[in-house]
């Protein structure tokens, strides 16, 4: 994930095997792979990381993941999300 933040470098392969890691136990896992989803552009895994961004019973570091793996993916969907989530509708 440093290697996608700083050098803009992706992985081969199917990047879609990280979505179900959202579903680990391990909170730490869930995060990096919000993280990775946002970077690497898995725009089919954005209504699970919007999700996660609007769940009351989301953990703080799993949510603050989602909003960046949202911020991530950028484009008019995630603006609108992040208005709804300020409370800027």
């Amino acid at each position: 994930i440093d290697a996608a933040e700083k050098r803009k470098a992706q992985p081969e392969g199917d990047l879609a095997v990280v979505v179900p890691l959202l579903e680990s136990k391990s909170v730490a896992v869930q995060t990096a792979s919000a993280r990775a989803i946002g970077l690497w552009k898995l725009e089919a895994a954005r209504p699970v990381l919007t999700g996660l961004a609007r769940g009351e019973k989301t953990e703080g570091p799993l949510r603050d993941a989602a909003l960046s793996g949202l911020v991530s993916l950028g484009g008019d969907e995630t603006k609108a999300t992040l208005k709804e989530l300020a409370g800027d509708s």
